[in-house]
């Protein structure tokens, strides 16, 4: 399929094992890159009968600079499962096309192999608070400087990428942290997801999450929150419309 991701996504979950049972993760550098085309030329012959014509739908060659990312197996999240032989087509940072890996060579196309590894699409975690460690509870946090605290959340930003995960939604924190990591992602500086990021909850006095700095009592207050979230540049606000674990 025609897909709009971005390369980088789909790279960081080539690191995805298959043997996942424990949880293991290789780290790109410890990644044995090959091209290896016996490894994947007996599951080409299957999928050439049941992969739609790569060169029909998006004539390439390796005259364009396009190239392919092979695994043992390809997800394309929307099959039944994971298939082999199959790789993805990239022409400078989009995907362009899903095909045989055999096909891919025979347009003259690099096909860069990841030996026990499965290509899929980037994981959404639709909850995340990229500003708090997971070594704290959640109202224990430690006071950390500005520019520590943007260490750690690159670091935490950084395993999320290497798990898999390049899209999450950061719903709060005390002092818009997590969106200068936002920002610092996208300018490219950092590497990790990205960030949809709510700024401090729109909450009741003494409700959830009022800790944080978003609480109101009326209306009135209400809109001065609101304006701060959007003054410093929101993705969303995020409204605590019931009481939380810890809080009413």
């Amino acid at each position: 399929k025609n897909s709009k991701l971005d390369i980088r996504l789909v790279f960081w979950c080539t690191l995805f094992l298959r043997t996942m049972g424990g949880g293991a993760i290789l780290p790109q550098e410890e990644l044995s890159i090959q091209n290896n085309d016996n490894a994947i030329d007996a599951a080409d012959e299957a999928n050439n009968a049941t992969t739609p014509n790569c060169a029909a739908r998006h004539p390439l060659s390796a005259t364009d600079a396009a190239w392919a990312l092979a695994g043992d197996l390809l997800w394309d999240g929307s099959a039944a499962s994971a298939r082999p032989g199959l790789c993805v087509v990239v022409l400078g940072d989009r995907i362009v096309s899903v095909c045989s890996c055999q096909e891919a060579r025979k347009l003259g196309l690099a096909v860069e192999y990841h030996a026990g590894c499965c290509v899929m699409p980037g994981l959404i975690d639709a909850h995340v608070h990229m500003e708090f460690s997971e070594h704290y509870a959640l109202h224990e946090q430690p006071v950390l400087t500005p520019e520590k605290l943007l260490h750690e959340m690159a670091e935490r930003a950084l395993r999320m990428l290497r798990a898999g995960i390049t899209s999450a939604r950061d719903l709060g924190g005390r002092n818009f942290a997590a969106l200068r990591l936002r920002d610092e992602i996208r300018a490219g500086r950092i590497a990790g997801p990205r960030l949809l990021c709510a700024g401090q909850p729109l909450t009741v006095p003494g409700g959830h999450c009022h800790q944080w700095g978003g609480a109101a009592a009326n209306l009135e207050e209400a809109k001065v929150v609101v304006d701060r979230q959007v003054l410093h540049g929101t993705d969303w606000i995020k409204v605590m419309a019931t009481g939380g674990m810890r809080t009413p």
